[in-house]
């Protein structure tokens, strides 16, 4: 069952329920090819377990580097600065990416759904940058742009997750020119990922309500999801607060102790940190602020806000002023 061909093989053929893949027992494990075929090339090499650490540490490089390339093509194009200033942006924005405590703890616990999603988006927007804005698309471009979609069907695990970035890159398409180019990006973006799209809408509307009643989802969803008002308020998800920072464990030796599953959890309660935190979200919001004042000139940065909005909306859920939409859409949206 562990074995590298073999869960490659059942990868590929476990789409309808058939085999199970290995990893996560969920709807979309079969989403997770490019991976296994890397640590089956590196295992015999290095080992499991380094070759493992070596696909996170690759993540977290792609990532902050991905980022750079794409904040220094917009930049560059957009606002068409010197050299200097276009550096400075995109290696403010790679910061901002890697430096945030989102980033610490998905890589504090490296869940592979979550390590690969790191990776994909900024390595998704750069794909469809290259191909919008390029005067030519070669092979090259379109090889790129696959490539980036394999890489990303890792971080799909958690179907939720290709929602939300589909709607990240649905809305960054729509203030980008040509807009053909995108939508036949977009396009070609989800055909790719049809080989468990249907298999997994076919799952979903025939399992989701007995799924609901699973002892794990039960438990995971108590756990991380069914919490307070405080846990989604406007300020955690302004400076990208983890939901399971709120989480507290008995301790291993006297099973009464609560402790905090991140050691950094109890230090953020502190004024220096609340501080440095509040600089976080103060310098997203004069940003966004600058862009939205700015729009008619800077129109391709306008998808930025929107995506911030749109976040910050569905992360909140009906605990804010405009917590209508989101209860309106969980009652008339079937599995939203």
């Amino acid at each position: 069952y562990l074995g590298g061909w073999e869960s490659v093989v059942r990868t590929f053929f476990s789409t309808w329920r058939a085999y199970r893949g290995i990893g996560v027992p969920g709807d979309s494990e079969s989403t997770d090819p490019f991976r296994q075929l890397l640590l089956l090339m590196l295992s015999p090499v290095v080992g499991a377990g380094l070759a493992d650490q070596l696909y996170i540490i690759a993540c977290l490089w792609i990532g902050a580097i991905c980022m750079y390339v794409f904040a220094a093509r917009v930049v560059r194009r957009t606002v068409g600065a010197g050299y200097s200033i276009v550096d400075l942006s995109a290696a403010i924005a790679a910061c901002a990416y890697v430096a945030n405590l989102n980033t610490l703890a998905t890589f504090y616990f490296p869940i592979i759904t979550y390590i690969t999603r790191f990776a994909s988006l900024p390595l998704l927007l750069l794909a469809f940058d290259r191909v919008i804005h390029e005067k030519l698309v070669g092979v090259r471009i379109v090889l790129f742009f696959v490539g980036a979609a394999i890489v990303s069907y890792g971080s799909f695990i958690t179907g939720s997750v290709f929602i939300t970035t589909i709607c990240m890159l649905t809305l960054y398409v729509c203030f980008q020119r040509p807009l053909r180019r995108g939508v036949v990006a977009l396009i070609l973006f989800i055909l790719l990922n049809m080989f468990w799209l249907l298999p997994f809408a076919n799952y979903t509307l025939q399992k989701s309500a007995a799924l609901r009643l699973a002892p794990v989802f039960i438990d995971t969803n108590e756990t991380q999801l069914n919490l307070g008002p405080d846990a989604y308020s406007l300020w955690n998800q302004l400076i990208l607060y983890p939901n399971f920072f709120t989480t507290r464990v008995a301790s291993a030796t006297d099973h009464i102790t609560k402790a905090s599953l991140h050691p950094v959890t109890d230090l953020l309660s502190r004024r220096q940190y609340q501080v440095a935190l509040g600089l976080f979200a103060i310098a997203s919001l004069l940003g966004l602020g600058l862009i939205i004042f700015g729009v008619r000139r800077y129109r391709s940065f306008g998808w930025l806000p929107a995506v911030y909005i749109f976040f910050v909306l569905l992360s909140t859920q009906e605990h804010t002023a405009l917590g209508f939409i989101p209860a309106f859409l969980n009652k008339h949206i079937p599995y939203f």
